[in-house]
């Protein structure tokens, strides 16, 4: 899954260029190297340290690539890489689903938004029933990017 968040006052074309994304959110670590040349250089990457193997690694016919490999290829183009252990922080948090919410967390922490208001999106998005899970979700992936100083 793919998507553009343009913000600020003028924003253009709803989709960036290759190379003018100034933050790359991803979820795994192999999709965030495919995609780092969407980074513009110097740029920051957020990134859940968790593995998903794509279909040619189930099936024997590539090898995952060392964790230490895809990071160097991160820092590479990036000013900044803020990796969180989102699985795992999710679960502390109550719920192995919130990884999303840490995720979100960890970008917060890189941005001059105010973290109750990205806690105000989360509990008008989801369920009531979730809402608080989320909400330590998204303060476990905050915390977490806060004590990184790559």
């Amino acid at each position: 899954v793919e998507s553009h968040v343009r913000w600020g006052d003028r924003v253009g074309p709803p989709t960036a260029e290759q190379g003018t994304v100034d933050i790359l959110v991803a979820f795994e670590l192999l999709e965030a190297v495919r995609w780092v040349e969407w980074l513009r250089p110097g740029g920051m990457v957020v990134v859940n340290r968790q593995k998903i193997a794509p279909m040619s690694v189930t099936v024997g016919s590539a090898a995952y690539p060392p964790e230490a490999e895809l990071l160097e290829a991160l820092r590479r183009r990036a000013g900044r890489v803020v990796v969180v252990d989102g699985l795992a922080l999710a679960e502390q948090a109550g719920n192995p689903r919130t990884v999303n919410s840490v995720v979100l967390g960890a970008l917060s922490a890189l941005l001059d938004t105010p973290p109750e208001v990205w806690e105000e999106a989360i509990v008008r998005r989801v369920p009531p029933r979730y809402a608080e899970v989320n909400r330590t979700a998204f303060r476990l992936g905050r915390k977490a990017a806060g004590a990184q100083s790559d």
